[in-house]
């Protein structure tokens, strides 16, 4: 989020279906660094399988996409 704003952030993982596999966060963040941590699990809290999946995160207008591998 840009310095010396606040805004609504969604931050979540999808598969290579595109299919959110869980949302790490949603709702205001200050402006600034800001750090999510995914252990690997669902919306349901369970462990999903090794392989590609992307975080996405929503702010404002923008938004940002960045590949991940989970390896077990």
């Amino acid at each position: 989020v840009p310095e010396g704003t606040s805004s609504p952030v969604d931050v979540s993982v999808f598969d290579v279906q595109g299919r959110r596999v869980r949302q790490l966060h949603a709702g205001q963040v200050p402006s600034g660094w800001n750090q999510w941590t995914w252990y690997g699990l669902n919306d349901s809290g369970r462990n999903v399988s090794s392989g590609t999946y992307f975080l996405r995160a929503l702010w404002g207008n923008e938004n940002s996409v960045q590949k991940m591998t989970l390896v077990k």
